[in-house]
């Protein structure tokens, strides 16, 4: 008997037609947890006997996915896939023109602050990489070229640069962090020259460094 066939009996004796449900096999001693695809092939082929325990269930599940600018958003999204196959999902639906630098990761808090991110596998479905229920970050993972004409590609790459300078975990020196600041400043005030800023826009500790404006 093949997939489809056992999921087609199924759905005769509970009268329902519903192409998002599938058999999924929990974990057990010799097997990894894992869905039962492609439906063309059989029973046999998965080694499945009377003994087996099968989920019949939607393979598609809610994903709260957090950005770099703090939002955060709820995908539908089908858990067969591959994490790569995931992110190109999500990119397509905020509008990137291509989402192939970007991939999927959890942070961890340690004593208050923030671990480095562990990324999924890629090539990987997340139930195989101890997924339960964690709100997700769709984040930039390959710094390639930005794409200068994408907007979202943008501005989810300057927010993501910003957190991981300001929660300390990209650290820079003085000089770099005076330039960062004076892009900053320039990309929300407009261009200007030294006897133009407003020294309250500085942290009070530093207004009286003239070489930082």
């Amino acid at each position: 008997m093949t997939i489809r066939e056992l999921k087609e009996m199924i759905q005769a004796k509970m009268k329902t037609e519903d192409p998002d449900f599938g058999f999924f096999q929990p974990p057990t001693e010799v097997t990894q947890s894992r869905w039962l695809l492609p439906l063309s092939r059989t029973l046999e082929s998965f080694i499945i006997d009377n003994n087996t325990t099968l989920d019949y269930k939607s393979i598609k599940r809610p994903l709260t996915v957090l950005f770099a600018d703090d939002t955060q958003k709820k995908f539908n999204v089908d858990l067969t896939l591959r994490v790569t196959d995931i992110v190109s999902d999500i990119g397509e639906r905020l509008g990137l023109k291509s989402a192939e630098s970007f991939s999927l990761c959890r942070y961890r808090e340690n004593g208050g602050h923030w671990r480095a991110p562990e990324w999924f596998v890629s090539m990987k479905p997340l139930h195989l990489q101890n997924f339960h229920d964690d709100i997700l970050v769709f984040s930039e993972r390959y710094h390639a070229q930005v794409d200068t004409f994408d907007p979202m590609q943008v501005h989810l790459f300057y927010v993501q640069c910003t957190k991981v300078i300001l929660e300390e975990m990209c650290p820079c020196d003085r000089e770099t962090a005076v330039k960062l600041c004076s892009w900053q400043a320039v990309a929300s005030f407009g261009p200007s020259n030294a006897s133009s800023i407003d020294p309250s826009l500085i942290v009070k500790s530093y207004q009286k460094d003239k070489k930082i404006y």
